[in-house]
């Protein structure tokens, strides 16, 4: 059934059964059936796309294709099943059942083969070019409606429903795919009958156009002839310029010429008389037997290319006798019999753009009668055709133009299928210049298909698919009575259970209303009545729930309270507002109670207020505990302000040397390291200086120590009033030694800041009561500069050569410094 229903192009099916035959039995049976829907679809497609011989004798692109379009077949059922999980019952009888049959089974799985197919057939050259698309659309049209058409009913019968539903259903989709089948039968008829008159409509507009171009430039020599008529002499001067406007004014001539009747005696005075015009030799020619051009053998009248427009490229034409050739002088005897312009058949020149020309004599005669010569053209047969081949340009018509006496194609066959007979088309013969031109049109076979079956495709799908809505409304309506008593068991089913949950939440709502720890209070917004207590509520106002229901404030609180509760009451109900009072005092019988309440105004439908709804939290016990929270956090307070003042002494004094307040050697040594490593990344110097006082011993042995702190002191403030740069570091290192980091700077900053403090340590004159070198404190300074590495290995060297060059400040005499400039491994001392 879907190789007959098969339409081209393509010829892919507009429903394949097999399609929907393979998605139920991979449904039923599960993935491992796949083999079998492959070799039926194979063998199914080699018969019809392949060629059984070719099969046979082993042929691989015989084979291909088959293999192809059954892999994509396979695939499809494949997926098919897997976009419905491999569901083996299918009751269909209800409309999402079967929309997920027919949305992924059949629309959506349908994509696979015909993707595959298609490409397929494409690349082996099965399908004619340009109709992939439609291929491709019938194709997954056919996949689609076979599903569509056939899988319900199969898996109705394997899930064995009731014998009406399969007979309606069957019966209905029985006379309805008939009736589609019949109508498209008469729809396809039709369509290429319409094809065939719109072929013969285009032809005859089409051959009227090359008539009428034929004629127009036949009748263009008619003026140039009345030239030569009506003078007795027309110069080469003359046919010039008449000859260039025609030529500029028609493109499709290629060359105008005069062609004169010269007697024999008239040949040599004439020959010399071209040869005097053109400046070179003129001669009387005829083509000779090996295609080269020789002088015309005596004759009684010679008719030679005398002028001849335009004459650049034509020069080889001047003097050549076109008579000489037969089929030419056929041409011009008719000219010269009938007095009409007259064709030559089909010619080869270099003068037309595709090589097929045509030569037009005119033959023009004296007044008494006598021949005087032709005019003749070279005419393009392009040029001729140009109207009819413009208008086929973006068609799919195609067309051939032959002449009928010479056989000759002076259009040829645009494809090789033109004259096969496949497709459609018509003749059309015109008469021209006393030639029979036979014109044939073409409709290829692949246009012709397409146009008859794009209308029928349209009516063949569209019938499909109100044959498959037909089929799913009736297997909905045939299920309804199946789903409605589902229904109402499934709707019962769900009703017994709300009302279950609705108890279990009513009850959850009272547990959690009657033990919650604030007291609730529902009261009548018209009287102020109580119409629902909790438990925390009766334990506060010391009743039970059944005397507090349906009384009010005024029997339960003190005359002043109650009047004042329910003017409070009266003014949240008007308005309508959440009403919150932080503390409030509420007198109970176990005494005054510090309460927070919560007034909410509770509407009806009607936006009308009918009950007020009171939430009161007892806050007396946390009022008492938030006087001594406030004591507690002002206490611990202070005691945190107290710790932070110990903490930032430490602090202060795990960094600061205590006597001279100067940064110690452990916050040395860190920003060293930091300095170091940023000198390095920044392609920096970097310089340490130890600073040592001479005779610091003899300082303490003779002042005593006292003295000797103050001398510390004093060095102290002088090496930090010294530096200037933020980024300087200065510190004590130990006992009297101090150190100092300079950033940035090399050896020349440095030594003129050790030239700084020798002067400020001078200047200052602290008395040195034992020292063999001078009566005052001297320094003696170690200076180490370098460049820093990209790690921390070369800190450690730095502050020995910086320690180094301090003794050498020594061993030199003291009260002076000693520079060394660090440069890898080496050391240069200043």
């Amino acid at each position: 059934m879907g190789i007959q229903l098969a339409l081209p192009p393509g010829y892919a099916s507009p429903i394949w059964p097999a399609a929907g035959v393979a998605l139920v039995a991979l449904l039923t049976w599960g993935h491992r059936i796949w083999p079998g829907i492959f070799f039926g679809s194979f063998l199914t497609n080699a018969l019809v796309v392949g060629q059984p011989e070719a099969l046979l004798s082993g042929l691989w692109s015989a084979w291909l294709v088959p293999l192809a379009i059954a892999s994509g077949a396979t695939l499809q059922g494949l997926f098919g099943a897997w976009l419905l999980a491999y569901k083996r019952r299918w009751q269909l009888a209800t409309l999402g059942e079967i929309l997920q049959l027919m949305g992924k089974g059949a629309l959506l799985s349908s994509v696979v083969a015909a993707s595959i197919g298609q490409v397929t057939l494409s690349l082996a050259g099965v399908n004619p070019p340009g109709v992939a698309l439609t291929g491709w659309l019938t194709w997954w049209t056919g996949d689609a409606m076979g599903v569509a058409l056939l899988s319900p009913f199969i898996l109705l019968w394997a899930n064995r429903p009731g014998r009406s539903r399969l007979l309606w259903t069957g019966l209905t989709m029985v006379m309805l795919v008939a009736g589609l089948l019949w109508s498209t039968q008469q729809i396809a008829s039709s369509q290429r009958s319409r094809v065939g008159l719109e072929l013969q409509r285009q032809s005859d507009v089409l051959a009227a156009a090359v008539q009428s171009r034929t004629d127009h430039y036949l009748n263009s020599l008619t003026g140039l002839a009345q030239i030569f008529r009506s003078s007795e002499h027309v110069s080469r001067l003359e046919f010039h310029r008449a000859a260039s406007e025609l030529l500029q004014e028609m493109p499709g001539l290629r060359a105008l010429e005069w062609v004169p009747r010269v007697a024999h005696q008239e040949r040599l005075a004439m020959e010399e008389k071209a040869s005097s015009e053109l400046g070179r030799a003129f001669h009387f020619t005829v083509q000779g037997p090996d295609g080269k051009m020789i002088p015309a053998p005596p004759t009684a009248f010679y008719y030679p290319i005398y002028y001849l427009e335009p004459l650049e490229g034509n020069e080889r034409a001047l003097g050549y006798a076109p008579g000489s050739h037969p089929g030419r002088e056929a041409a011009m005897t008719r000219a010269m019999v009938s007095g009409r312009t007259s064709l030559s058949d089909v010619l080869s020149l270099v003068q037309s753009k595709n090589g097929k020309s045509f030569l037009a004599f005119r033959a023009v005669r004296h007044a008494d009668g006598t021949m005087m010569g032709y005019v003749l053209a070279v005419i393009d047969a392009n040029s001729v055709l140009s109207g009819a081949l413009n208008a086929i340009a973006q068609s799919p018509l195609q067309m051939s133009a032959q002449d009928k006496a010479s056989q000759q194609y002076f259009l040829p066959p645009p494809s090789e299928d033109f004259d096969t007979g496949q497709g459609l088309w018509v003749e059309r013969s015109l008469s021209s210049g006393g030639r029979e031109w036979l014109l044939r049109f073409h409709y290829p076979d692949y246009y012709v298909l397409t146009q008859a079956n794009a209308g029928l495709w349209l009516i063949l799908v569209g019938g499909l698919l109100l044959v498959s809505v037909v089929g799913c409304t009736v297997l909905l309506v045939t299920g309804q009575a199946f789903v409605i008593g589902k229904q109402v068991r499934l709707r019962t089913r769900e009703l017994e259970q709300a009302n279950q949950r609705i108890r279990e939440r009513e009850r959850f709502l009272g547990s959690l209303v009657e033990n919650l720890p604030l007291t609730l209070q529902v009261k009548n917004a018209d009287d102020l009545t109580y119409v629902q207590v909790n438990r925390a509520a009766e334990d506060l106002l010391g009743r039970s729930r059944d005397q507090l229901i349906d009384s009010s404030d005024r029997d339960l609180l003190p005359e002043a309270e109650a009047e004042a509760t329910i003017a409070s009451d009266r003014a949240a109900i008007h308005s309508g507002r959440l009403q919150l009072v932080d503390k409030e005092a509420f007198t109970t019988p176990n005494g005054v109670r510090w309460l927070r309440t919560r007034k909410v105004p509770l509407c009806d439908d009607e936006q009308q207020v009918r009950h007020l709804l009171i939430l009161r939290e007892d806050i007396t016990e946390a009022l008492i505990n938030e006087d001594q929270v406030r004591e507690l956090n002002r206490a611990l307070s202070e005691r945190n302000h107290e710790l932070a003042e110990v903490n930032q002494r430490l602090e202060q004094l795990s960094r600061i040397d205590a006597l001279t307040q100067l940064v110690n050697r452990r916050i040395f040594d860190q920003e060293l390291e930091e300095e170091w490593l940023r000198c390095a990344r920044q392609s920096q110097p970097l310089t340490v200086l130890m600073i040592d006082i001479d005779f610091f011993k003899r300082f303490n042995d003779s002042a005593g120590h006292l003295e000797g702190d103050r001398c510390l002191q004093q060095v102290a403030f002088l090496l930090m009033s010294s530096v200037r740069r933020a980024g300087d570091v200065v510190a004590r290192y130990g006992g009297e030694e101090f150190a100092m980091i300079l950033p940035g700077s090399g050896l020349l900053e440095a030594k003129g800041l050790a030239n700084k403090i020798q002067a400020n340590i001078r200047q200052a004159a602290i008395r040195h009561p034992d020292s063999p070198i001078s009566s005052w404190v001297t320094l003696s300074i170690g200076i180490a500069s370098g460049y820093p590495s990209g790690d921390l290995k070369g800190v450690k060297p730095l502050l020995e050569q910086a320690d180094k060059a301090l003794y050498q400040a020594k061993e030199g005499g003291r009260d002076r410094y000693q520079c060394v400039q660090v440069e890898g491994q080496r050391q240069k001392v200043f």
